[in-house]
C-alpha cells in the first residue's frame, strides 16, 4: 500500500631503481590512501531513534546512515567501492524478520535517492512552500519536517545511493566508469542488497524494490540478477514514474508512440494554465486520452498518406487540447514533442513550462526558439533538496 543506474586500462610501467621517497607519485599515492582511511574512520555508521505519526498512528523507528563496502572479486582483501545508504527500521520486536523491507532508489541517470527519500517515502521530508504546493521556490533556510505520508508504517525502508551519487564512491576513481553502465550498475546495487540482507538478518523478510525514473530499468534488471546470482527472490516491485521502454520518450522521426502517450499530459497542463477551454485538468486528460488512442493514433499511422481534410480536423482538435496555435501544430506536422510544447504553450507571455512539474513556470526570454531555455521545475527543488539532505544527514542524524 502506498499513500499518497569498463574501460580496462593497461598501463605500461617503467621501473626505476630510485628510492620511493624520491618518487612524488608514490608519495602522493601514499598520502591519498592515508587520507582515505582517515575519512573512513571519521564517518562510522550512525543510528538514531525517532518517531513519526502516519495515518494517525505513532510509529517509532531507528534511522541509520552508513556505507557498505563492496569487495573486489579479483582481490577479496580489497574493496571496489563504498555504497552509502540511509535505512529506516521500525523498532524491532520478536517478529522483526517477518516485517517487509523495501530497497529504494531514483534513476537520473546519475541520481542519488534523495528524491524518494525526502520527497515521498521516508518519515522526514523537505520543508517546501506549503502555500505554493511545491511550485514556488521559498527563500533559504529550508530543512525537513515529519512526513505524514511516509509508507514506513507498513514497510522498512533502505534508500540506496548508487556509486558516484550521494556519498557513494569507487575506491579507484579511474575505475568509476565500470559502475555507470547497465550491467555494472545492476551488479553493484545487487551486491549491496545481498550484503545488507546478510548483515542485518533480512534474508527471510518479504523484499521489495521501489525504483523511480531510470530506476525502473534498474529494478527490472535487479529482479533477475538477485534471483540468478544469489537465489534471492522478491515479493514485488513498485515502479514510480518509471522508464522501461525508451521508445515511449524518444521523439524520433518514425516513432509516433511518445506523441500519443504525451498528449493527455499536454491537455492537462494546458487546462491547468487556462490555455484551453477544458473545465479542469482531469476532464482535459480523460478527453485527450480517448482522442490520443483513437483518431489521433490512426491519423499518425497514415503518415504522409493522411488526406488534407482529416489533417485539418486533427489539427483543430490538437489546438483545443494543447492550447498551442494552429501554425505551431502544423509546423510540427501534428507531432509537437514535449520540449516544443513546453516552449510554445505560453510563449506569448514569455514563459516556459516546467519539465518535471508542469505547474511550474519559468522566464523564457527567447520567443524565437523552439526549446526552453531552462527547466524552472528543476531549479525550484534542487536547492531545497540539496540543502535539506546535507543538513539532515550531518546535523540531525550526525553522519
Amino acid at each position: 500500500m502506498i499513500r499518497c543506474f569498463v574501460s580496462f586500462l593497461f598501463v605500461t610501467l617503467t621501473v626505476f631503481t630510485a628510492p620511493a621517497q624520491d618518487n612524488p607519485k608514490t608519495e602522493a599515492s601514499s598520502e591519498n590512501a592515508q587520507k582515505k582511511e582517515e575519512e573512513k574512520e571519521s564517518a562510522p555508521p550512525v543510528t538514531k531513534t525517532n518517531q513519526v505519526t502516519i495515518d494517525g498512528v505513532l510509529v517509532e523507528y531507528e534511522v541509520t546512515a552508513a556505507t557498505i563496502s563492496l569487495p573486489d572479486p579479483k582481490d577479496p582483501e580489497a574493496d571496489r567501492a563504498d555504497v552509502f545508504y540511509t535505512s529506516y527500521v521500525v523498532a524491532p520486536d520478536e517478529d522483526a524478520e517477518d516485517r517487509p523491507i523495501a530497497f529504494c532508489f531514483n534513476g537520473g541517470p546519475g541520481s542519488s535517492s534523495v528524491w524518494l527519500h525526502l520527497g515521498g517515502l521516508g518519515p522526514r521530508r523537505v520543508k517546501l512552500d506549503e502555500a505554493g504546493a511545491g511550485t514556488t521556490l521559498p527563500p533559504p533556510p529550508y530543512g525537513v519536517v515529519d512526513n505524514e505520508f511516509s509508507i514506513l508504517d507498513v514497510v522498512d525502508l533502505v534508500f540506496i545511493d548508487p556509486v558516484s551519487t550521494g556519498f557513494s564512491r569507487a575506491e579507484d576513481t579511474e575505475e568509476r566508469g565500470s559502475f555507470h553502465g547497465l550491467e555494472g550498475d545492476i551488479e553493484s546495487v545487487g551486491a549491496f542488497i545481498h550484503q545488507y540482507c546478510s548483515a542485518h538478518g533480512r534474508w527471510d523478510s518479504p523484499k521489495y524494490l521501489i525504483g523511480e525514473s531510470y530506476g525502473g530499468i534498474r529494478a527490472a534488471g535487479l529482479s533477475e540478477f538477485l534471483q540468478e546470482r544469489f537465489g534471492m527472490y522478491l515479493n514485488g516491485i513498485v515502479l514510480v514514474s518509471a522508464l522501461l521502454d525508451f521508445s515511449t520518450i524518444l521523439f524520433h522521426q518514425g516513432n509516433d508512440t511518445p506523441y500519443i502517450l504525451f498528449l493527455p499530459s499536454y491537455a492537462a497542463t494546458a487546462a491547468y494554465h487556462g490555455a484551453s477551454t477544458a473545465a479542469s485538468p482531469e476532464e482535459a486528460y480523460e478527453s485527450a486520452h480517448e482522442f490520443a488512442f483513437g483518431d489521433y493514433a490512426n491519423a499518425l499511422l497514415k503518415g504522409n498518406t493522411l488526406d488534407p481534410e482529416t489533417e485539418t480536423l486533427i489539427a483543430e482538435q490538437l489546438v483545443q487540447f494543447t492550447g498551442l496555435e494552429a501554425d505551431d501544430i502544423r509546423r510540427a506536422n501534428l507531432r509537437p514533442d514535449a520540449f516544443y510544447f513546453r516552449k510554445m504553450l505560453l510563449r506569448s507571455q514569455g514563459k516556459s513550462v516546467g519539465r518535471f512539474d508542469a505547474r511550474v513556470l519559468g522566464i523564457d526570454p527567447d520567443k524565437a526558439g523552439t526549446y526552453p531555455d531552462y527547466d524552472a521545475s528543476g531549479a525550484a527543488v534542487m536547492g531545497p533538496f540539496s540543502s535539506a539532505m546535507n543538513h539532515y544527514l550531518r546535523e540531525e542524524i550526525g553522519f
